[in-house]
């Protein structure tokens, strides 16, 4: 093992750093992330926000550092097939080193303002289908290691796999190191349980569990003929504590309304992002060098739009908002005068990324088993005695309307009047389906 350096950070305290890992930190593109917030512009409404993905992806390492171990000290045997030139100790701390790497890098591929570039590129790329902040990633992970020489081609391949698990599989099936830093299974990972510990100090709310225990007491279970990672039954609060939370984040704040009319704001005033994304984009999908993209010119873009004189006036600026569903609002809208600007904000709130129930896809263990892999089984829906409702996500959409000021008032008095109309109509809706929570809020409010 290469020689350790120690790091301190207010989340976890003291956090070793390889030789490896330091290399990667020193590289233009991930010393890059420290001008990239974690939580975007919410900042300009909760100002103790401004913690950077820099620190998130040290602390992700840290967190997966300590998963690896915990697995390790069960199972001291358990370790890929080793390389003919290599010992056990040899291969068993390469892949430690290799599980942190991947959390070290996942979010090297993040622009300004974080998931909103992503909604940018989206829109402006024809790669849309790859235009994910982790495709990113693992195209300049790959690309960093080419350039700096720092470990063997095979294990960035590993370490790719671990930071988008299931498209690519490196030795023939999903193992239970790439559920560490992304796990696709069941959402429960070291990427989560840092994220909500940091912004959540950041943003002076406590979490509601200890989610150290998640990570110390993880095993490698059997489950549907697979070892994956697996969790003791007397943690269903924890875990409940933690989607809980993630709730609570995203709704009080990642998903505020003000931080939505911010975004949109700033994306409407970023006048050079097409020129910037066609270069991105030739970048990306060739062996061109991206330090430039990624070290020079988003951090110039971040500057130029946060600190535009007019922009910055338009921030501060109210914006009418309303809540509404984009589909059934189309015709009404059209009635509304064509000098108002409309924009649409839709916000997926839950307990996960999807609409589905996450409890149910958790591996447990029971704690009295004396096998090495105990089997691991899931908890039904109507057992799991901590939650015992039916939806786990909401869905709101906002229509922002940024009023002309040449608006006549019998203009004005026909948008109100189209809005009061688009409430009532949405009051009626019913849930899309008995697990989806399909139900959108509405909400009028109008500048006099």
């Amino acid at each position: 093992m290469s020689k350790l350096k120690t790091i301190f950070d207010p989340i976890h305290g003291h956090i070793t750093i390889t030789e490896n890992m330091r290399k990667f930190i020193d590289t233009p593109e991930f010393q890059a992330l420290r001008w990239k917030q974690q939580l975007g512009v919410a900042s300009f409404i909760f100002p103790s926000a401004t913690h950077s993905r820099f620190e998130h992806s040290i602390g992700v390492s840290h967190l997966a550092g300590i998963m690896v171990e915990t697995i390790h000290n069960q199972f001291p045997t358990l370790y890929l097939s080793p390389k003919s030139s290599e010992s056990e100790d040899e291969v068993r701390n390469t892949l430690w080193e290799d599980i942190r790497l991947a959390g070290l890098l996942h979010d090297i591929g993040h622009g300004p303002f974080s998931h909103l570039y992503d909604n940018w590129s989206r829109e402006l790329s024809s790669y849309q289908s790859e235009w994910d902040h982790e495709d990113r990633s693992v195209r300049l992970v790959k690309e960093i290691n080419r350039r700096e020489e720092i470990i063997p081609k095979w294990r960035i391949e590993r370490i790719c796999e671990m930071i988008v698990p299931g498209k690519k599989t490196f030795d023939g099936n999903i193992k239970w190191h790439n559920q560490i830093v992304a796990n696709k299974l069941c959402d429960i990972d070291v990427d989560k349980i840092d994220y909500i510990m940091r912004d959540s100090y950041h943003l002076g709310i406590k979490c509601g569990g200890e989610y150290e225990r998640l990570i110390r007491q993880v095993k490698i279970v059997n489950y549907k003929g697979k070892k994956v990672l697996g969790w003791p039954e007397k943690l269903q609060d924890e875990i409940y504590s933690l989607f809980q939370t993630r709730y609570k984040l995203h709704k009080r704040f990642y998903n505020h309304h003000t931080t939505k009319a911010i975004e949109i704001l700033l994306t409407e005033g970023q006048t050079e992002l097409p020129n910037m994304m066609s270069s991105d984009a030739s970048v990306m999908n060739s062996n061109h060098n991206s330090q430039e993209i990624y070290t020079r010119k988003l951090p110039s873009m971040l500057s130029e739009i946060v600190f535009a004189p007019t922009l910055y006036k338009e921030i501060c600026n109210k914006v009418q908002q309303f809540k509404c569903d984009r589909k059934h609002t189309l015709e009404l809208l059209k009635k509304i005068n064509s000098s108002s600007k409309v924009y649409f904000s839709i916000a997926k709130i839950g307990f996960s990324s999807d609409c589905n129930n996450p409890f149910l896809n958790i591996p447990y263990y029971d704690i009295n088993s004396k096998t090495d892999f105990p089997e691991g089984y899931t908890k039904q829906q109507t057992e799991f005695e901590v939650t015992n409702h039916y939806n786990y996500q909401e869905i709101v959409v906002r229509i922002f309307i940024k009023n002309n000021k040449d608006l006549t008032k019998e203009e004005k008095k026909l948008e109100k009047t189209v809005i009061t109309k688009l409430t009532e109509e949405l009051n009626q809706l019913k849930p899309a389906s008995p697990n989806t929570l399909g139900y959108v809020k509405t909400q009028s409010i109008f500048r006099e």
